[in-house]
């Protein structure tokens, strides 16, 4: 458990899509837990907007409030950090959320608080493209975005209603796709996640009935069956996997791993376990990061 509760390190935190970043609960503060040490690479006025490659050296992250917001690009680690205020296209209003590309990058994706436009940037987010038209709706509280290597691996998760579900869309560069909602298909998908680095080629998904489903070379399967030594149920994916490795959360608040045809159970609500990781993600190939409902990080090796 990382996060113990002295000097040094958060007073209870949110973990980012990361897997290494984290926002102090009681202030406005980004911390990074790397090589079993903490820093604080934003001191104050961190507003909770953040993205990461998976080293955490490039990092871009917004402070401020609504309206007045400054976002900030940094290329090693949070030393030191760029304002980004110019650039051609760049959006009008704040920004929701950046979506960083895992292999590139200089690649990144962002969506835009008025209206919930997506934009692309290829150079650092100075310069952007506007990508918005036939997008899905983002009006759902569960939307997410995966920036692939190419536009065609966009994938987002979208809803025309404020509600917790939605469907698959990809984008390939001119037009946007559904992948849901079909025969066969799993419909109102409540949280996604593909494998492993773009361009991506399965995807898995946890739909309204909590069941884990997954696309592959554009054929879908359902994971859950109901079987012996695996989840009755799949609450929501709980990271971006490595390789062939997906996190989920059952009915019970458990975390489960599946890997490669296989289901392992790491919580079971044993002493010494976190009693509910209300979110999970990878710290390294090997391992697991979560945030318990108190805000304590705890990690599984």
């Amino acid at each position: 458990q990382p996060d113990s509760g002295g000097s040094g390190e958060p007073t209870g935190a949110n973990i980012s899509t990361a897997g290494f970043l984290f926002q102090d609960w009681n202030n406005s503060i980004l911390w990074k837990w790397k090589d079993n040490a903490w820093t604080k690479i934003i001191a104050s006025n961190f507003s909770g907007n953040v993205s990461a490659n998976s080293d955490t050296d490039v990092i871009y992250a917004s402070t401020g409030g609504y309206g007045n917001a400054q976002y900030q690009h940094s290329s090693n680690g949070g030393s030191s950090w760029t304002n980004l205020t110019s650039g051609a296209g760049q959006p009008a209003s704040s920004l929701l959320q950046y979506f960083i590309n895992p292999v590139s990058s200089t690649s990144l994706i962002v969506v835009q608080a008025s209206d919930s436009k997506i934009f692309t940037s290829v150079n650092n987010g100075v310069d952007y493209s506007d990508i918005s038209s036939g997008q899905p709706p983002l009006n759902n509280s569960n939307w997410r975005i995966y920036n692939g290597s190419t536009a065609a691996s966009i994938i987002v998760n979208g809803a025309a209603t404020n509600s917790p579900i939605g469907d698959l869309y990809t984008y390939n560069g001119a037009a946007w796709t559904q992948l849901t909602g079909g025969g066969g298909q799993p419909s109102q998908v409540t949280s996604s996640a593909p494998v492993g680095n773009p361009p991506y080629s399965t995807i898995y998904v946890t739909d309204s009935t909590n069941q884990l489903w997954k696309l592959s070379s554009g054929t879908w399967s359902k994971i859950t069956t109901g079987g012996v030594n695996q989840p009755s149920a799949a609450n929501f994916i709980g990271a971006i996997p490595t390789a062939t490795t997906e996190l989920i959360k059952d009915s019970n608040n458990y975390i489960w791993k599946y890997s490669n045809g296989t289901w392992t159970q790491l919580t079971s609500g044993q002493s010494g376990e976190p009693a509910d990781l209300s979110v999970v993600n990878y710290y390294s190939s090997n391992s697991v990061v979560g945030v318990d409902g108190s805000g304590n990080i705890w990690i599984n090796n």
